[in-house]
């Protein structure tokens, strides 16, 4: 479903800015689990914190003008560090940082926004100064953050899956709207320089003593690859348990839907749609951050809707090994999370990777029952349109700002229950703003903030967000993500 990198996909000529990136009592070994693999900032509270330090937050799109303007990040992230917010997941365009393939090629206009690489000057320049900012503001207010890195530029993506309206720089009919790399060993590369610059030891932080280090320890390799829309699906390959090469399925292969524990013990063909495509762009990128930053941690990009089956797909396509964690976004009914989080379990324990840390990197309620118009491409089946969004698709999550906010608090007190049983280190709301009018995109509904022009007013989610952060974290209030306000 479209939604991280809410409203970005990079087409031809234009980079138009389309579309959505859209997504707790603590036991001791689940907090050994979090703070182990994801090194905790130190924290002075005043009640009974039960969470590790990181584990609630949101997603945020810092790139996305329509729902945040550059000038209210500071302030946004001021009032998210009140709220108990402690980490952010954001979308990371290569795209946005490296746009053009050559210093030569910059207009004279942006020249002074762009820094040649230090390591060869005929490579492409870097646009550091607007992540600078976003990490470096993040870091003040002891906030940690975690990038999903997709979205190749223009000369590095593979023309053969780029949407493009005109036909001359890819495909009018190509379902993408996030640019593949059309070298995985790049894309791998661009991941590490970013680990090199925000890691461990990075350089960003050496060259900014008077902020408080937080280093970038978790990278996510892209978002929901088992969608259309950001990653080519090759409804034609196959792999079997004795050749892993991906080849032309024979006529007999089994489906995505016959796709089974039971089968996949089996060492006959199966479909793989994506997942051999990723999982060699996992395997030309882990290494290559892991000698930058041997601190680093992969997250494998996060699976949506019945993200349990194409995490099988991950496994038989050789991808064991190639990650540190998993992201599921997450969207049930309430009654369901916990079925949900079973599922993702069960198929980690099919793929004898047990233990591997869960992220549940988006799982969100809208309130676009409010004041969301109906049309044609939200509800394309209808014979007539229907009086309310509920009765369109992704209907489970649509309610009122009411039911918003009573869900998530619900949401949260049951994903809690399941920290230690479901290996769950971090869990994070989508979004932290959204239009909330004027769309008829669901995801344009889902903020805890709506926003206006450069005006951002809480929605009543927001005050149920920070109760259950409060409680979790062990304060009654905070003005930074790292300790409790003592007043």
């Amino acid at each position: 479903m479209e939604r991280f990198g809410k409203h970005v996909a990079h087409i031809r000529l234009s980079a138009v800015i389309l579309g959505p990136m859209k997504r707790l009592v603590l036991v001791a070994a689940a907090t050994a689990i979090a703070m182990t693999a994801f090194p905790a900032v130190g924290s002075a509270t005043t009640l009974k914190r039960t969470v590790a330090q990181g584990f609630l937050g949101v997603d945020m799109d810092p790139w996305d003008s329509g729902d945040m303007r550059e000038a209210n990040i500071s302030t946004q992230l001021d009032r998210a560090a009140a709220a108990g917010v402690e980490s952010i997941r954001f979308p990371l365009y290569w795209f946005k940082i490296q746009k053009y393939s050559s210093m030569a090629r910059v207009p004279s206009s942006e020249s002074a926004n762009y820094i040649a690489d230090p390591n060869d000057a005929a490579a492409a320049p870097y646009r550091w100064t607007e992540l600078d900012y976003f990490i470096g503001e993040a870091a003040k207010r002891g906030i940690r953050v975690m990038p999903s890195i997709m979205g190749a530029p223009l000369w590095a993506d593979d023309e053969a899956y780029t949407y493009d309206p005109t036909g001359t720089h890819g495909s009018a009919s190509s379902p993408l709207r996030m640019n593949i790399p059309n070298n995985f060993d790049q894309y791998g590369a661009f991941v590490a320089t970013l680990a090199r610059r925000y890691g461990s030891s990075g350089s960003f932080w050496t060259g900014n003593p008077s902020i408080t280090k937080i280093p970038v320890l978790s990278w996510q390799i892209w978002n929901e690859p088992d969608f259309s829309y950001y990653w080519p699906q090759h409804a034609d390959q196959c792999v079997s348990t004795k050749n892993k090469t991906p080849h032309i399925c024979p006529a007999d292969s089994r489906t995505h839907k016959e796709l089974s524990a039971t089968l996949l013990k089996k060492a006959g063909e199966v479909k793989q749609y994506w997942a051999p495509t990723f999982v060699s762009l996992l395997r030309a990128t882990r290494p290559k951050v892991k000698a930058v930053d041997p601190a680093a941690k992969i997250v494998l990009a996060s699976l949506t809707n019945a993200g349990w089956i194409d995490l099988n797909f991950v496994y038989l396509a050789g991808g064991k090994g190639l990650f540190d964690a998993m992201g599921a976004n997450i969207f049930v009914a309430t009654a369901n999370t916990a079925k949900a989080v079973s599922y993702y379990r069960a198929a980690l324990k099919t793929a004898k990777d047990p233990n591997l840390p869960m992220i549940v990197t988006e799982f969100s309620w809208s309130s676009a029952i409010t004041n969301m118009p109906i049309s044609s491409a939200f509800c394309p089946h209808a014979v007539a349109l229907p009086a309310d969004p509920t009765q369109c698709k992704m209907k489970t999550i649509v309610t009122d700002e009411a039911g918003q906010s009573k869900n998530l608090g619900t949401a949260v007190d049951s994903y809690a229950k399941m920290i230690s049983s479901g290996h769950i280190i971090g869990l994070y709301w989508y979004s932290w703003a959204s239009k909330n009018s004027g769309t008829d995109s669901i995801w344009d509904y889902s903020g805890l903030n709506s926003v206006t022009g450069s005006t951002v007013t809480a929605k009543p989610a927001l005050a149920t967000f920070t109760s259950r952060a409060m409680k979790l974290e062990g304060c009654k209030t905070k003005r930074v993500a790292t300790a409790c306000a003592t007043k």
